[in-house]
């Protein structure tokens, strides 16, 4: 199920050198959530250790920028993709915010 689309997420699943069984381990703790457009995934800031696959939806993802009123979108994701990634490897805090540009399922995985 869980597929990287390319990018920095391939980089970092290809070092994880995974096999057949951490998938399975991996998918028997993950949880499908559902978020209606204009729903928040996660918010900028907040403690986060969790990897999400996109099965179906679009999510957007804002940044909170010092000099603008509002959040800027500064990309988009879309069903196939993953995020959160860096998050989870390091339990860290969500760099960005990211909400569904549409009805959205994902798989969660929490590193927690």
């Amino acid at each position: 199920i869980i597929k990287p689309s390319g990018g920095s997420h391939r980089g970092i699943l290809q070092k994880l050198d995974l096999q057949e069984s951490d998938w399975r381990h991996f998918l028997s703790v993950a949880v499908t959530q559902h978020y209606k457009k204009g729903e928040y995934v996660v918010h900028e800031g907040q403690p986060s250790a969790t990897l999400y696959q996109i099965v179906k939806g679009a999510l957007r993802v804002e940044l909170l920028l010092a000099d603008q009123a509002q959040a800027v979108v500064v990309g988009h994701r879309t069903a196939g993709e993953m995020l959160g990634e860096t998050s989870l490897l390091k339990e860290g805090r969500a760099t960005a915010a990211v909400a569904a540009d549409a009805d959205t399922t994902v798989i969660a995985i929490d590193g927690r």
